[in-house]
């Protein structure tokens, strides 16, 4: 019986690992696109329908762990939803921004 609960923590310690490793690196690559949506000079990168995309997504993703349970992944996908709708915005300021090509130039 001792092993059986030894092991059980040691799967639960595990899985606790596994669970703040991939939450960490996440949290790291959301701030790392944050950091590049928040510094980005030109729109190459990103068309709106992508954001928007991304968006509908996450939006998506969030409900469903949310009704299966997941309320923590359901935050994160919240956040990914927030991170979009400002590169949506950031997007649509530096198009207003950039000088519009005329063809009778």
């Amino acid at each position: 019986m001792y092993i059986e609960i030894n092991s059980l923590i040691i799967i639960m310690d595990a899985d606790s690992i596994i669970v703040f490793t991939a939450s960490s690196l996440g949290a790291y690559q959301l701030a790392r696109e944050f950091s590049d949506v928040y510094n980005m000079k030109k729109v190459d990168g990103y068309t709106p329908e992508y954001v928007i995309s991304g968006i509908a997504t996450s939006i998506l993703w969030g409900i469903y762990q949310y009704r299966n349970g997941s309320k923590y992944y359901a935050m994160y996908s919240l956040t990914g939803v927030l991170l979009g709708l400002y590169t949506l915005v950031r997007i649509r300021r530096l198009m207003e921004d950039e000088p519009q090509m005329s063809f009778l130039t």
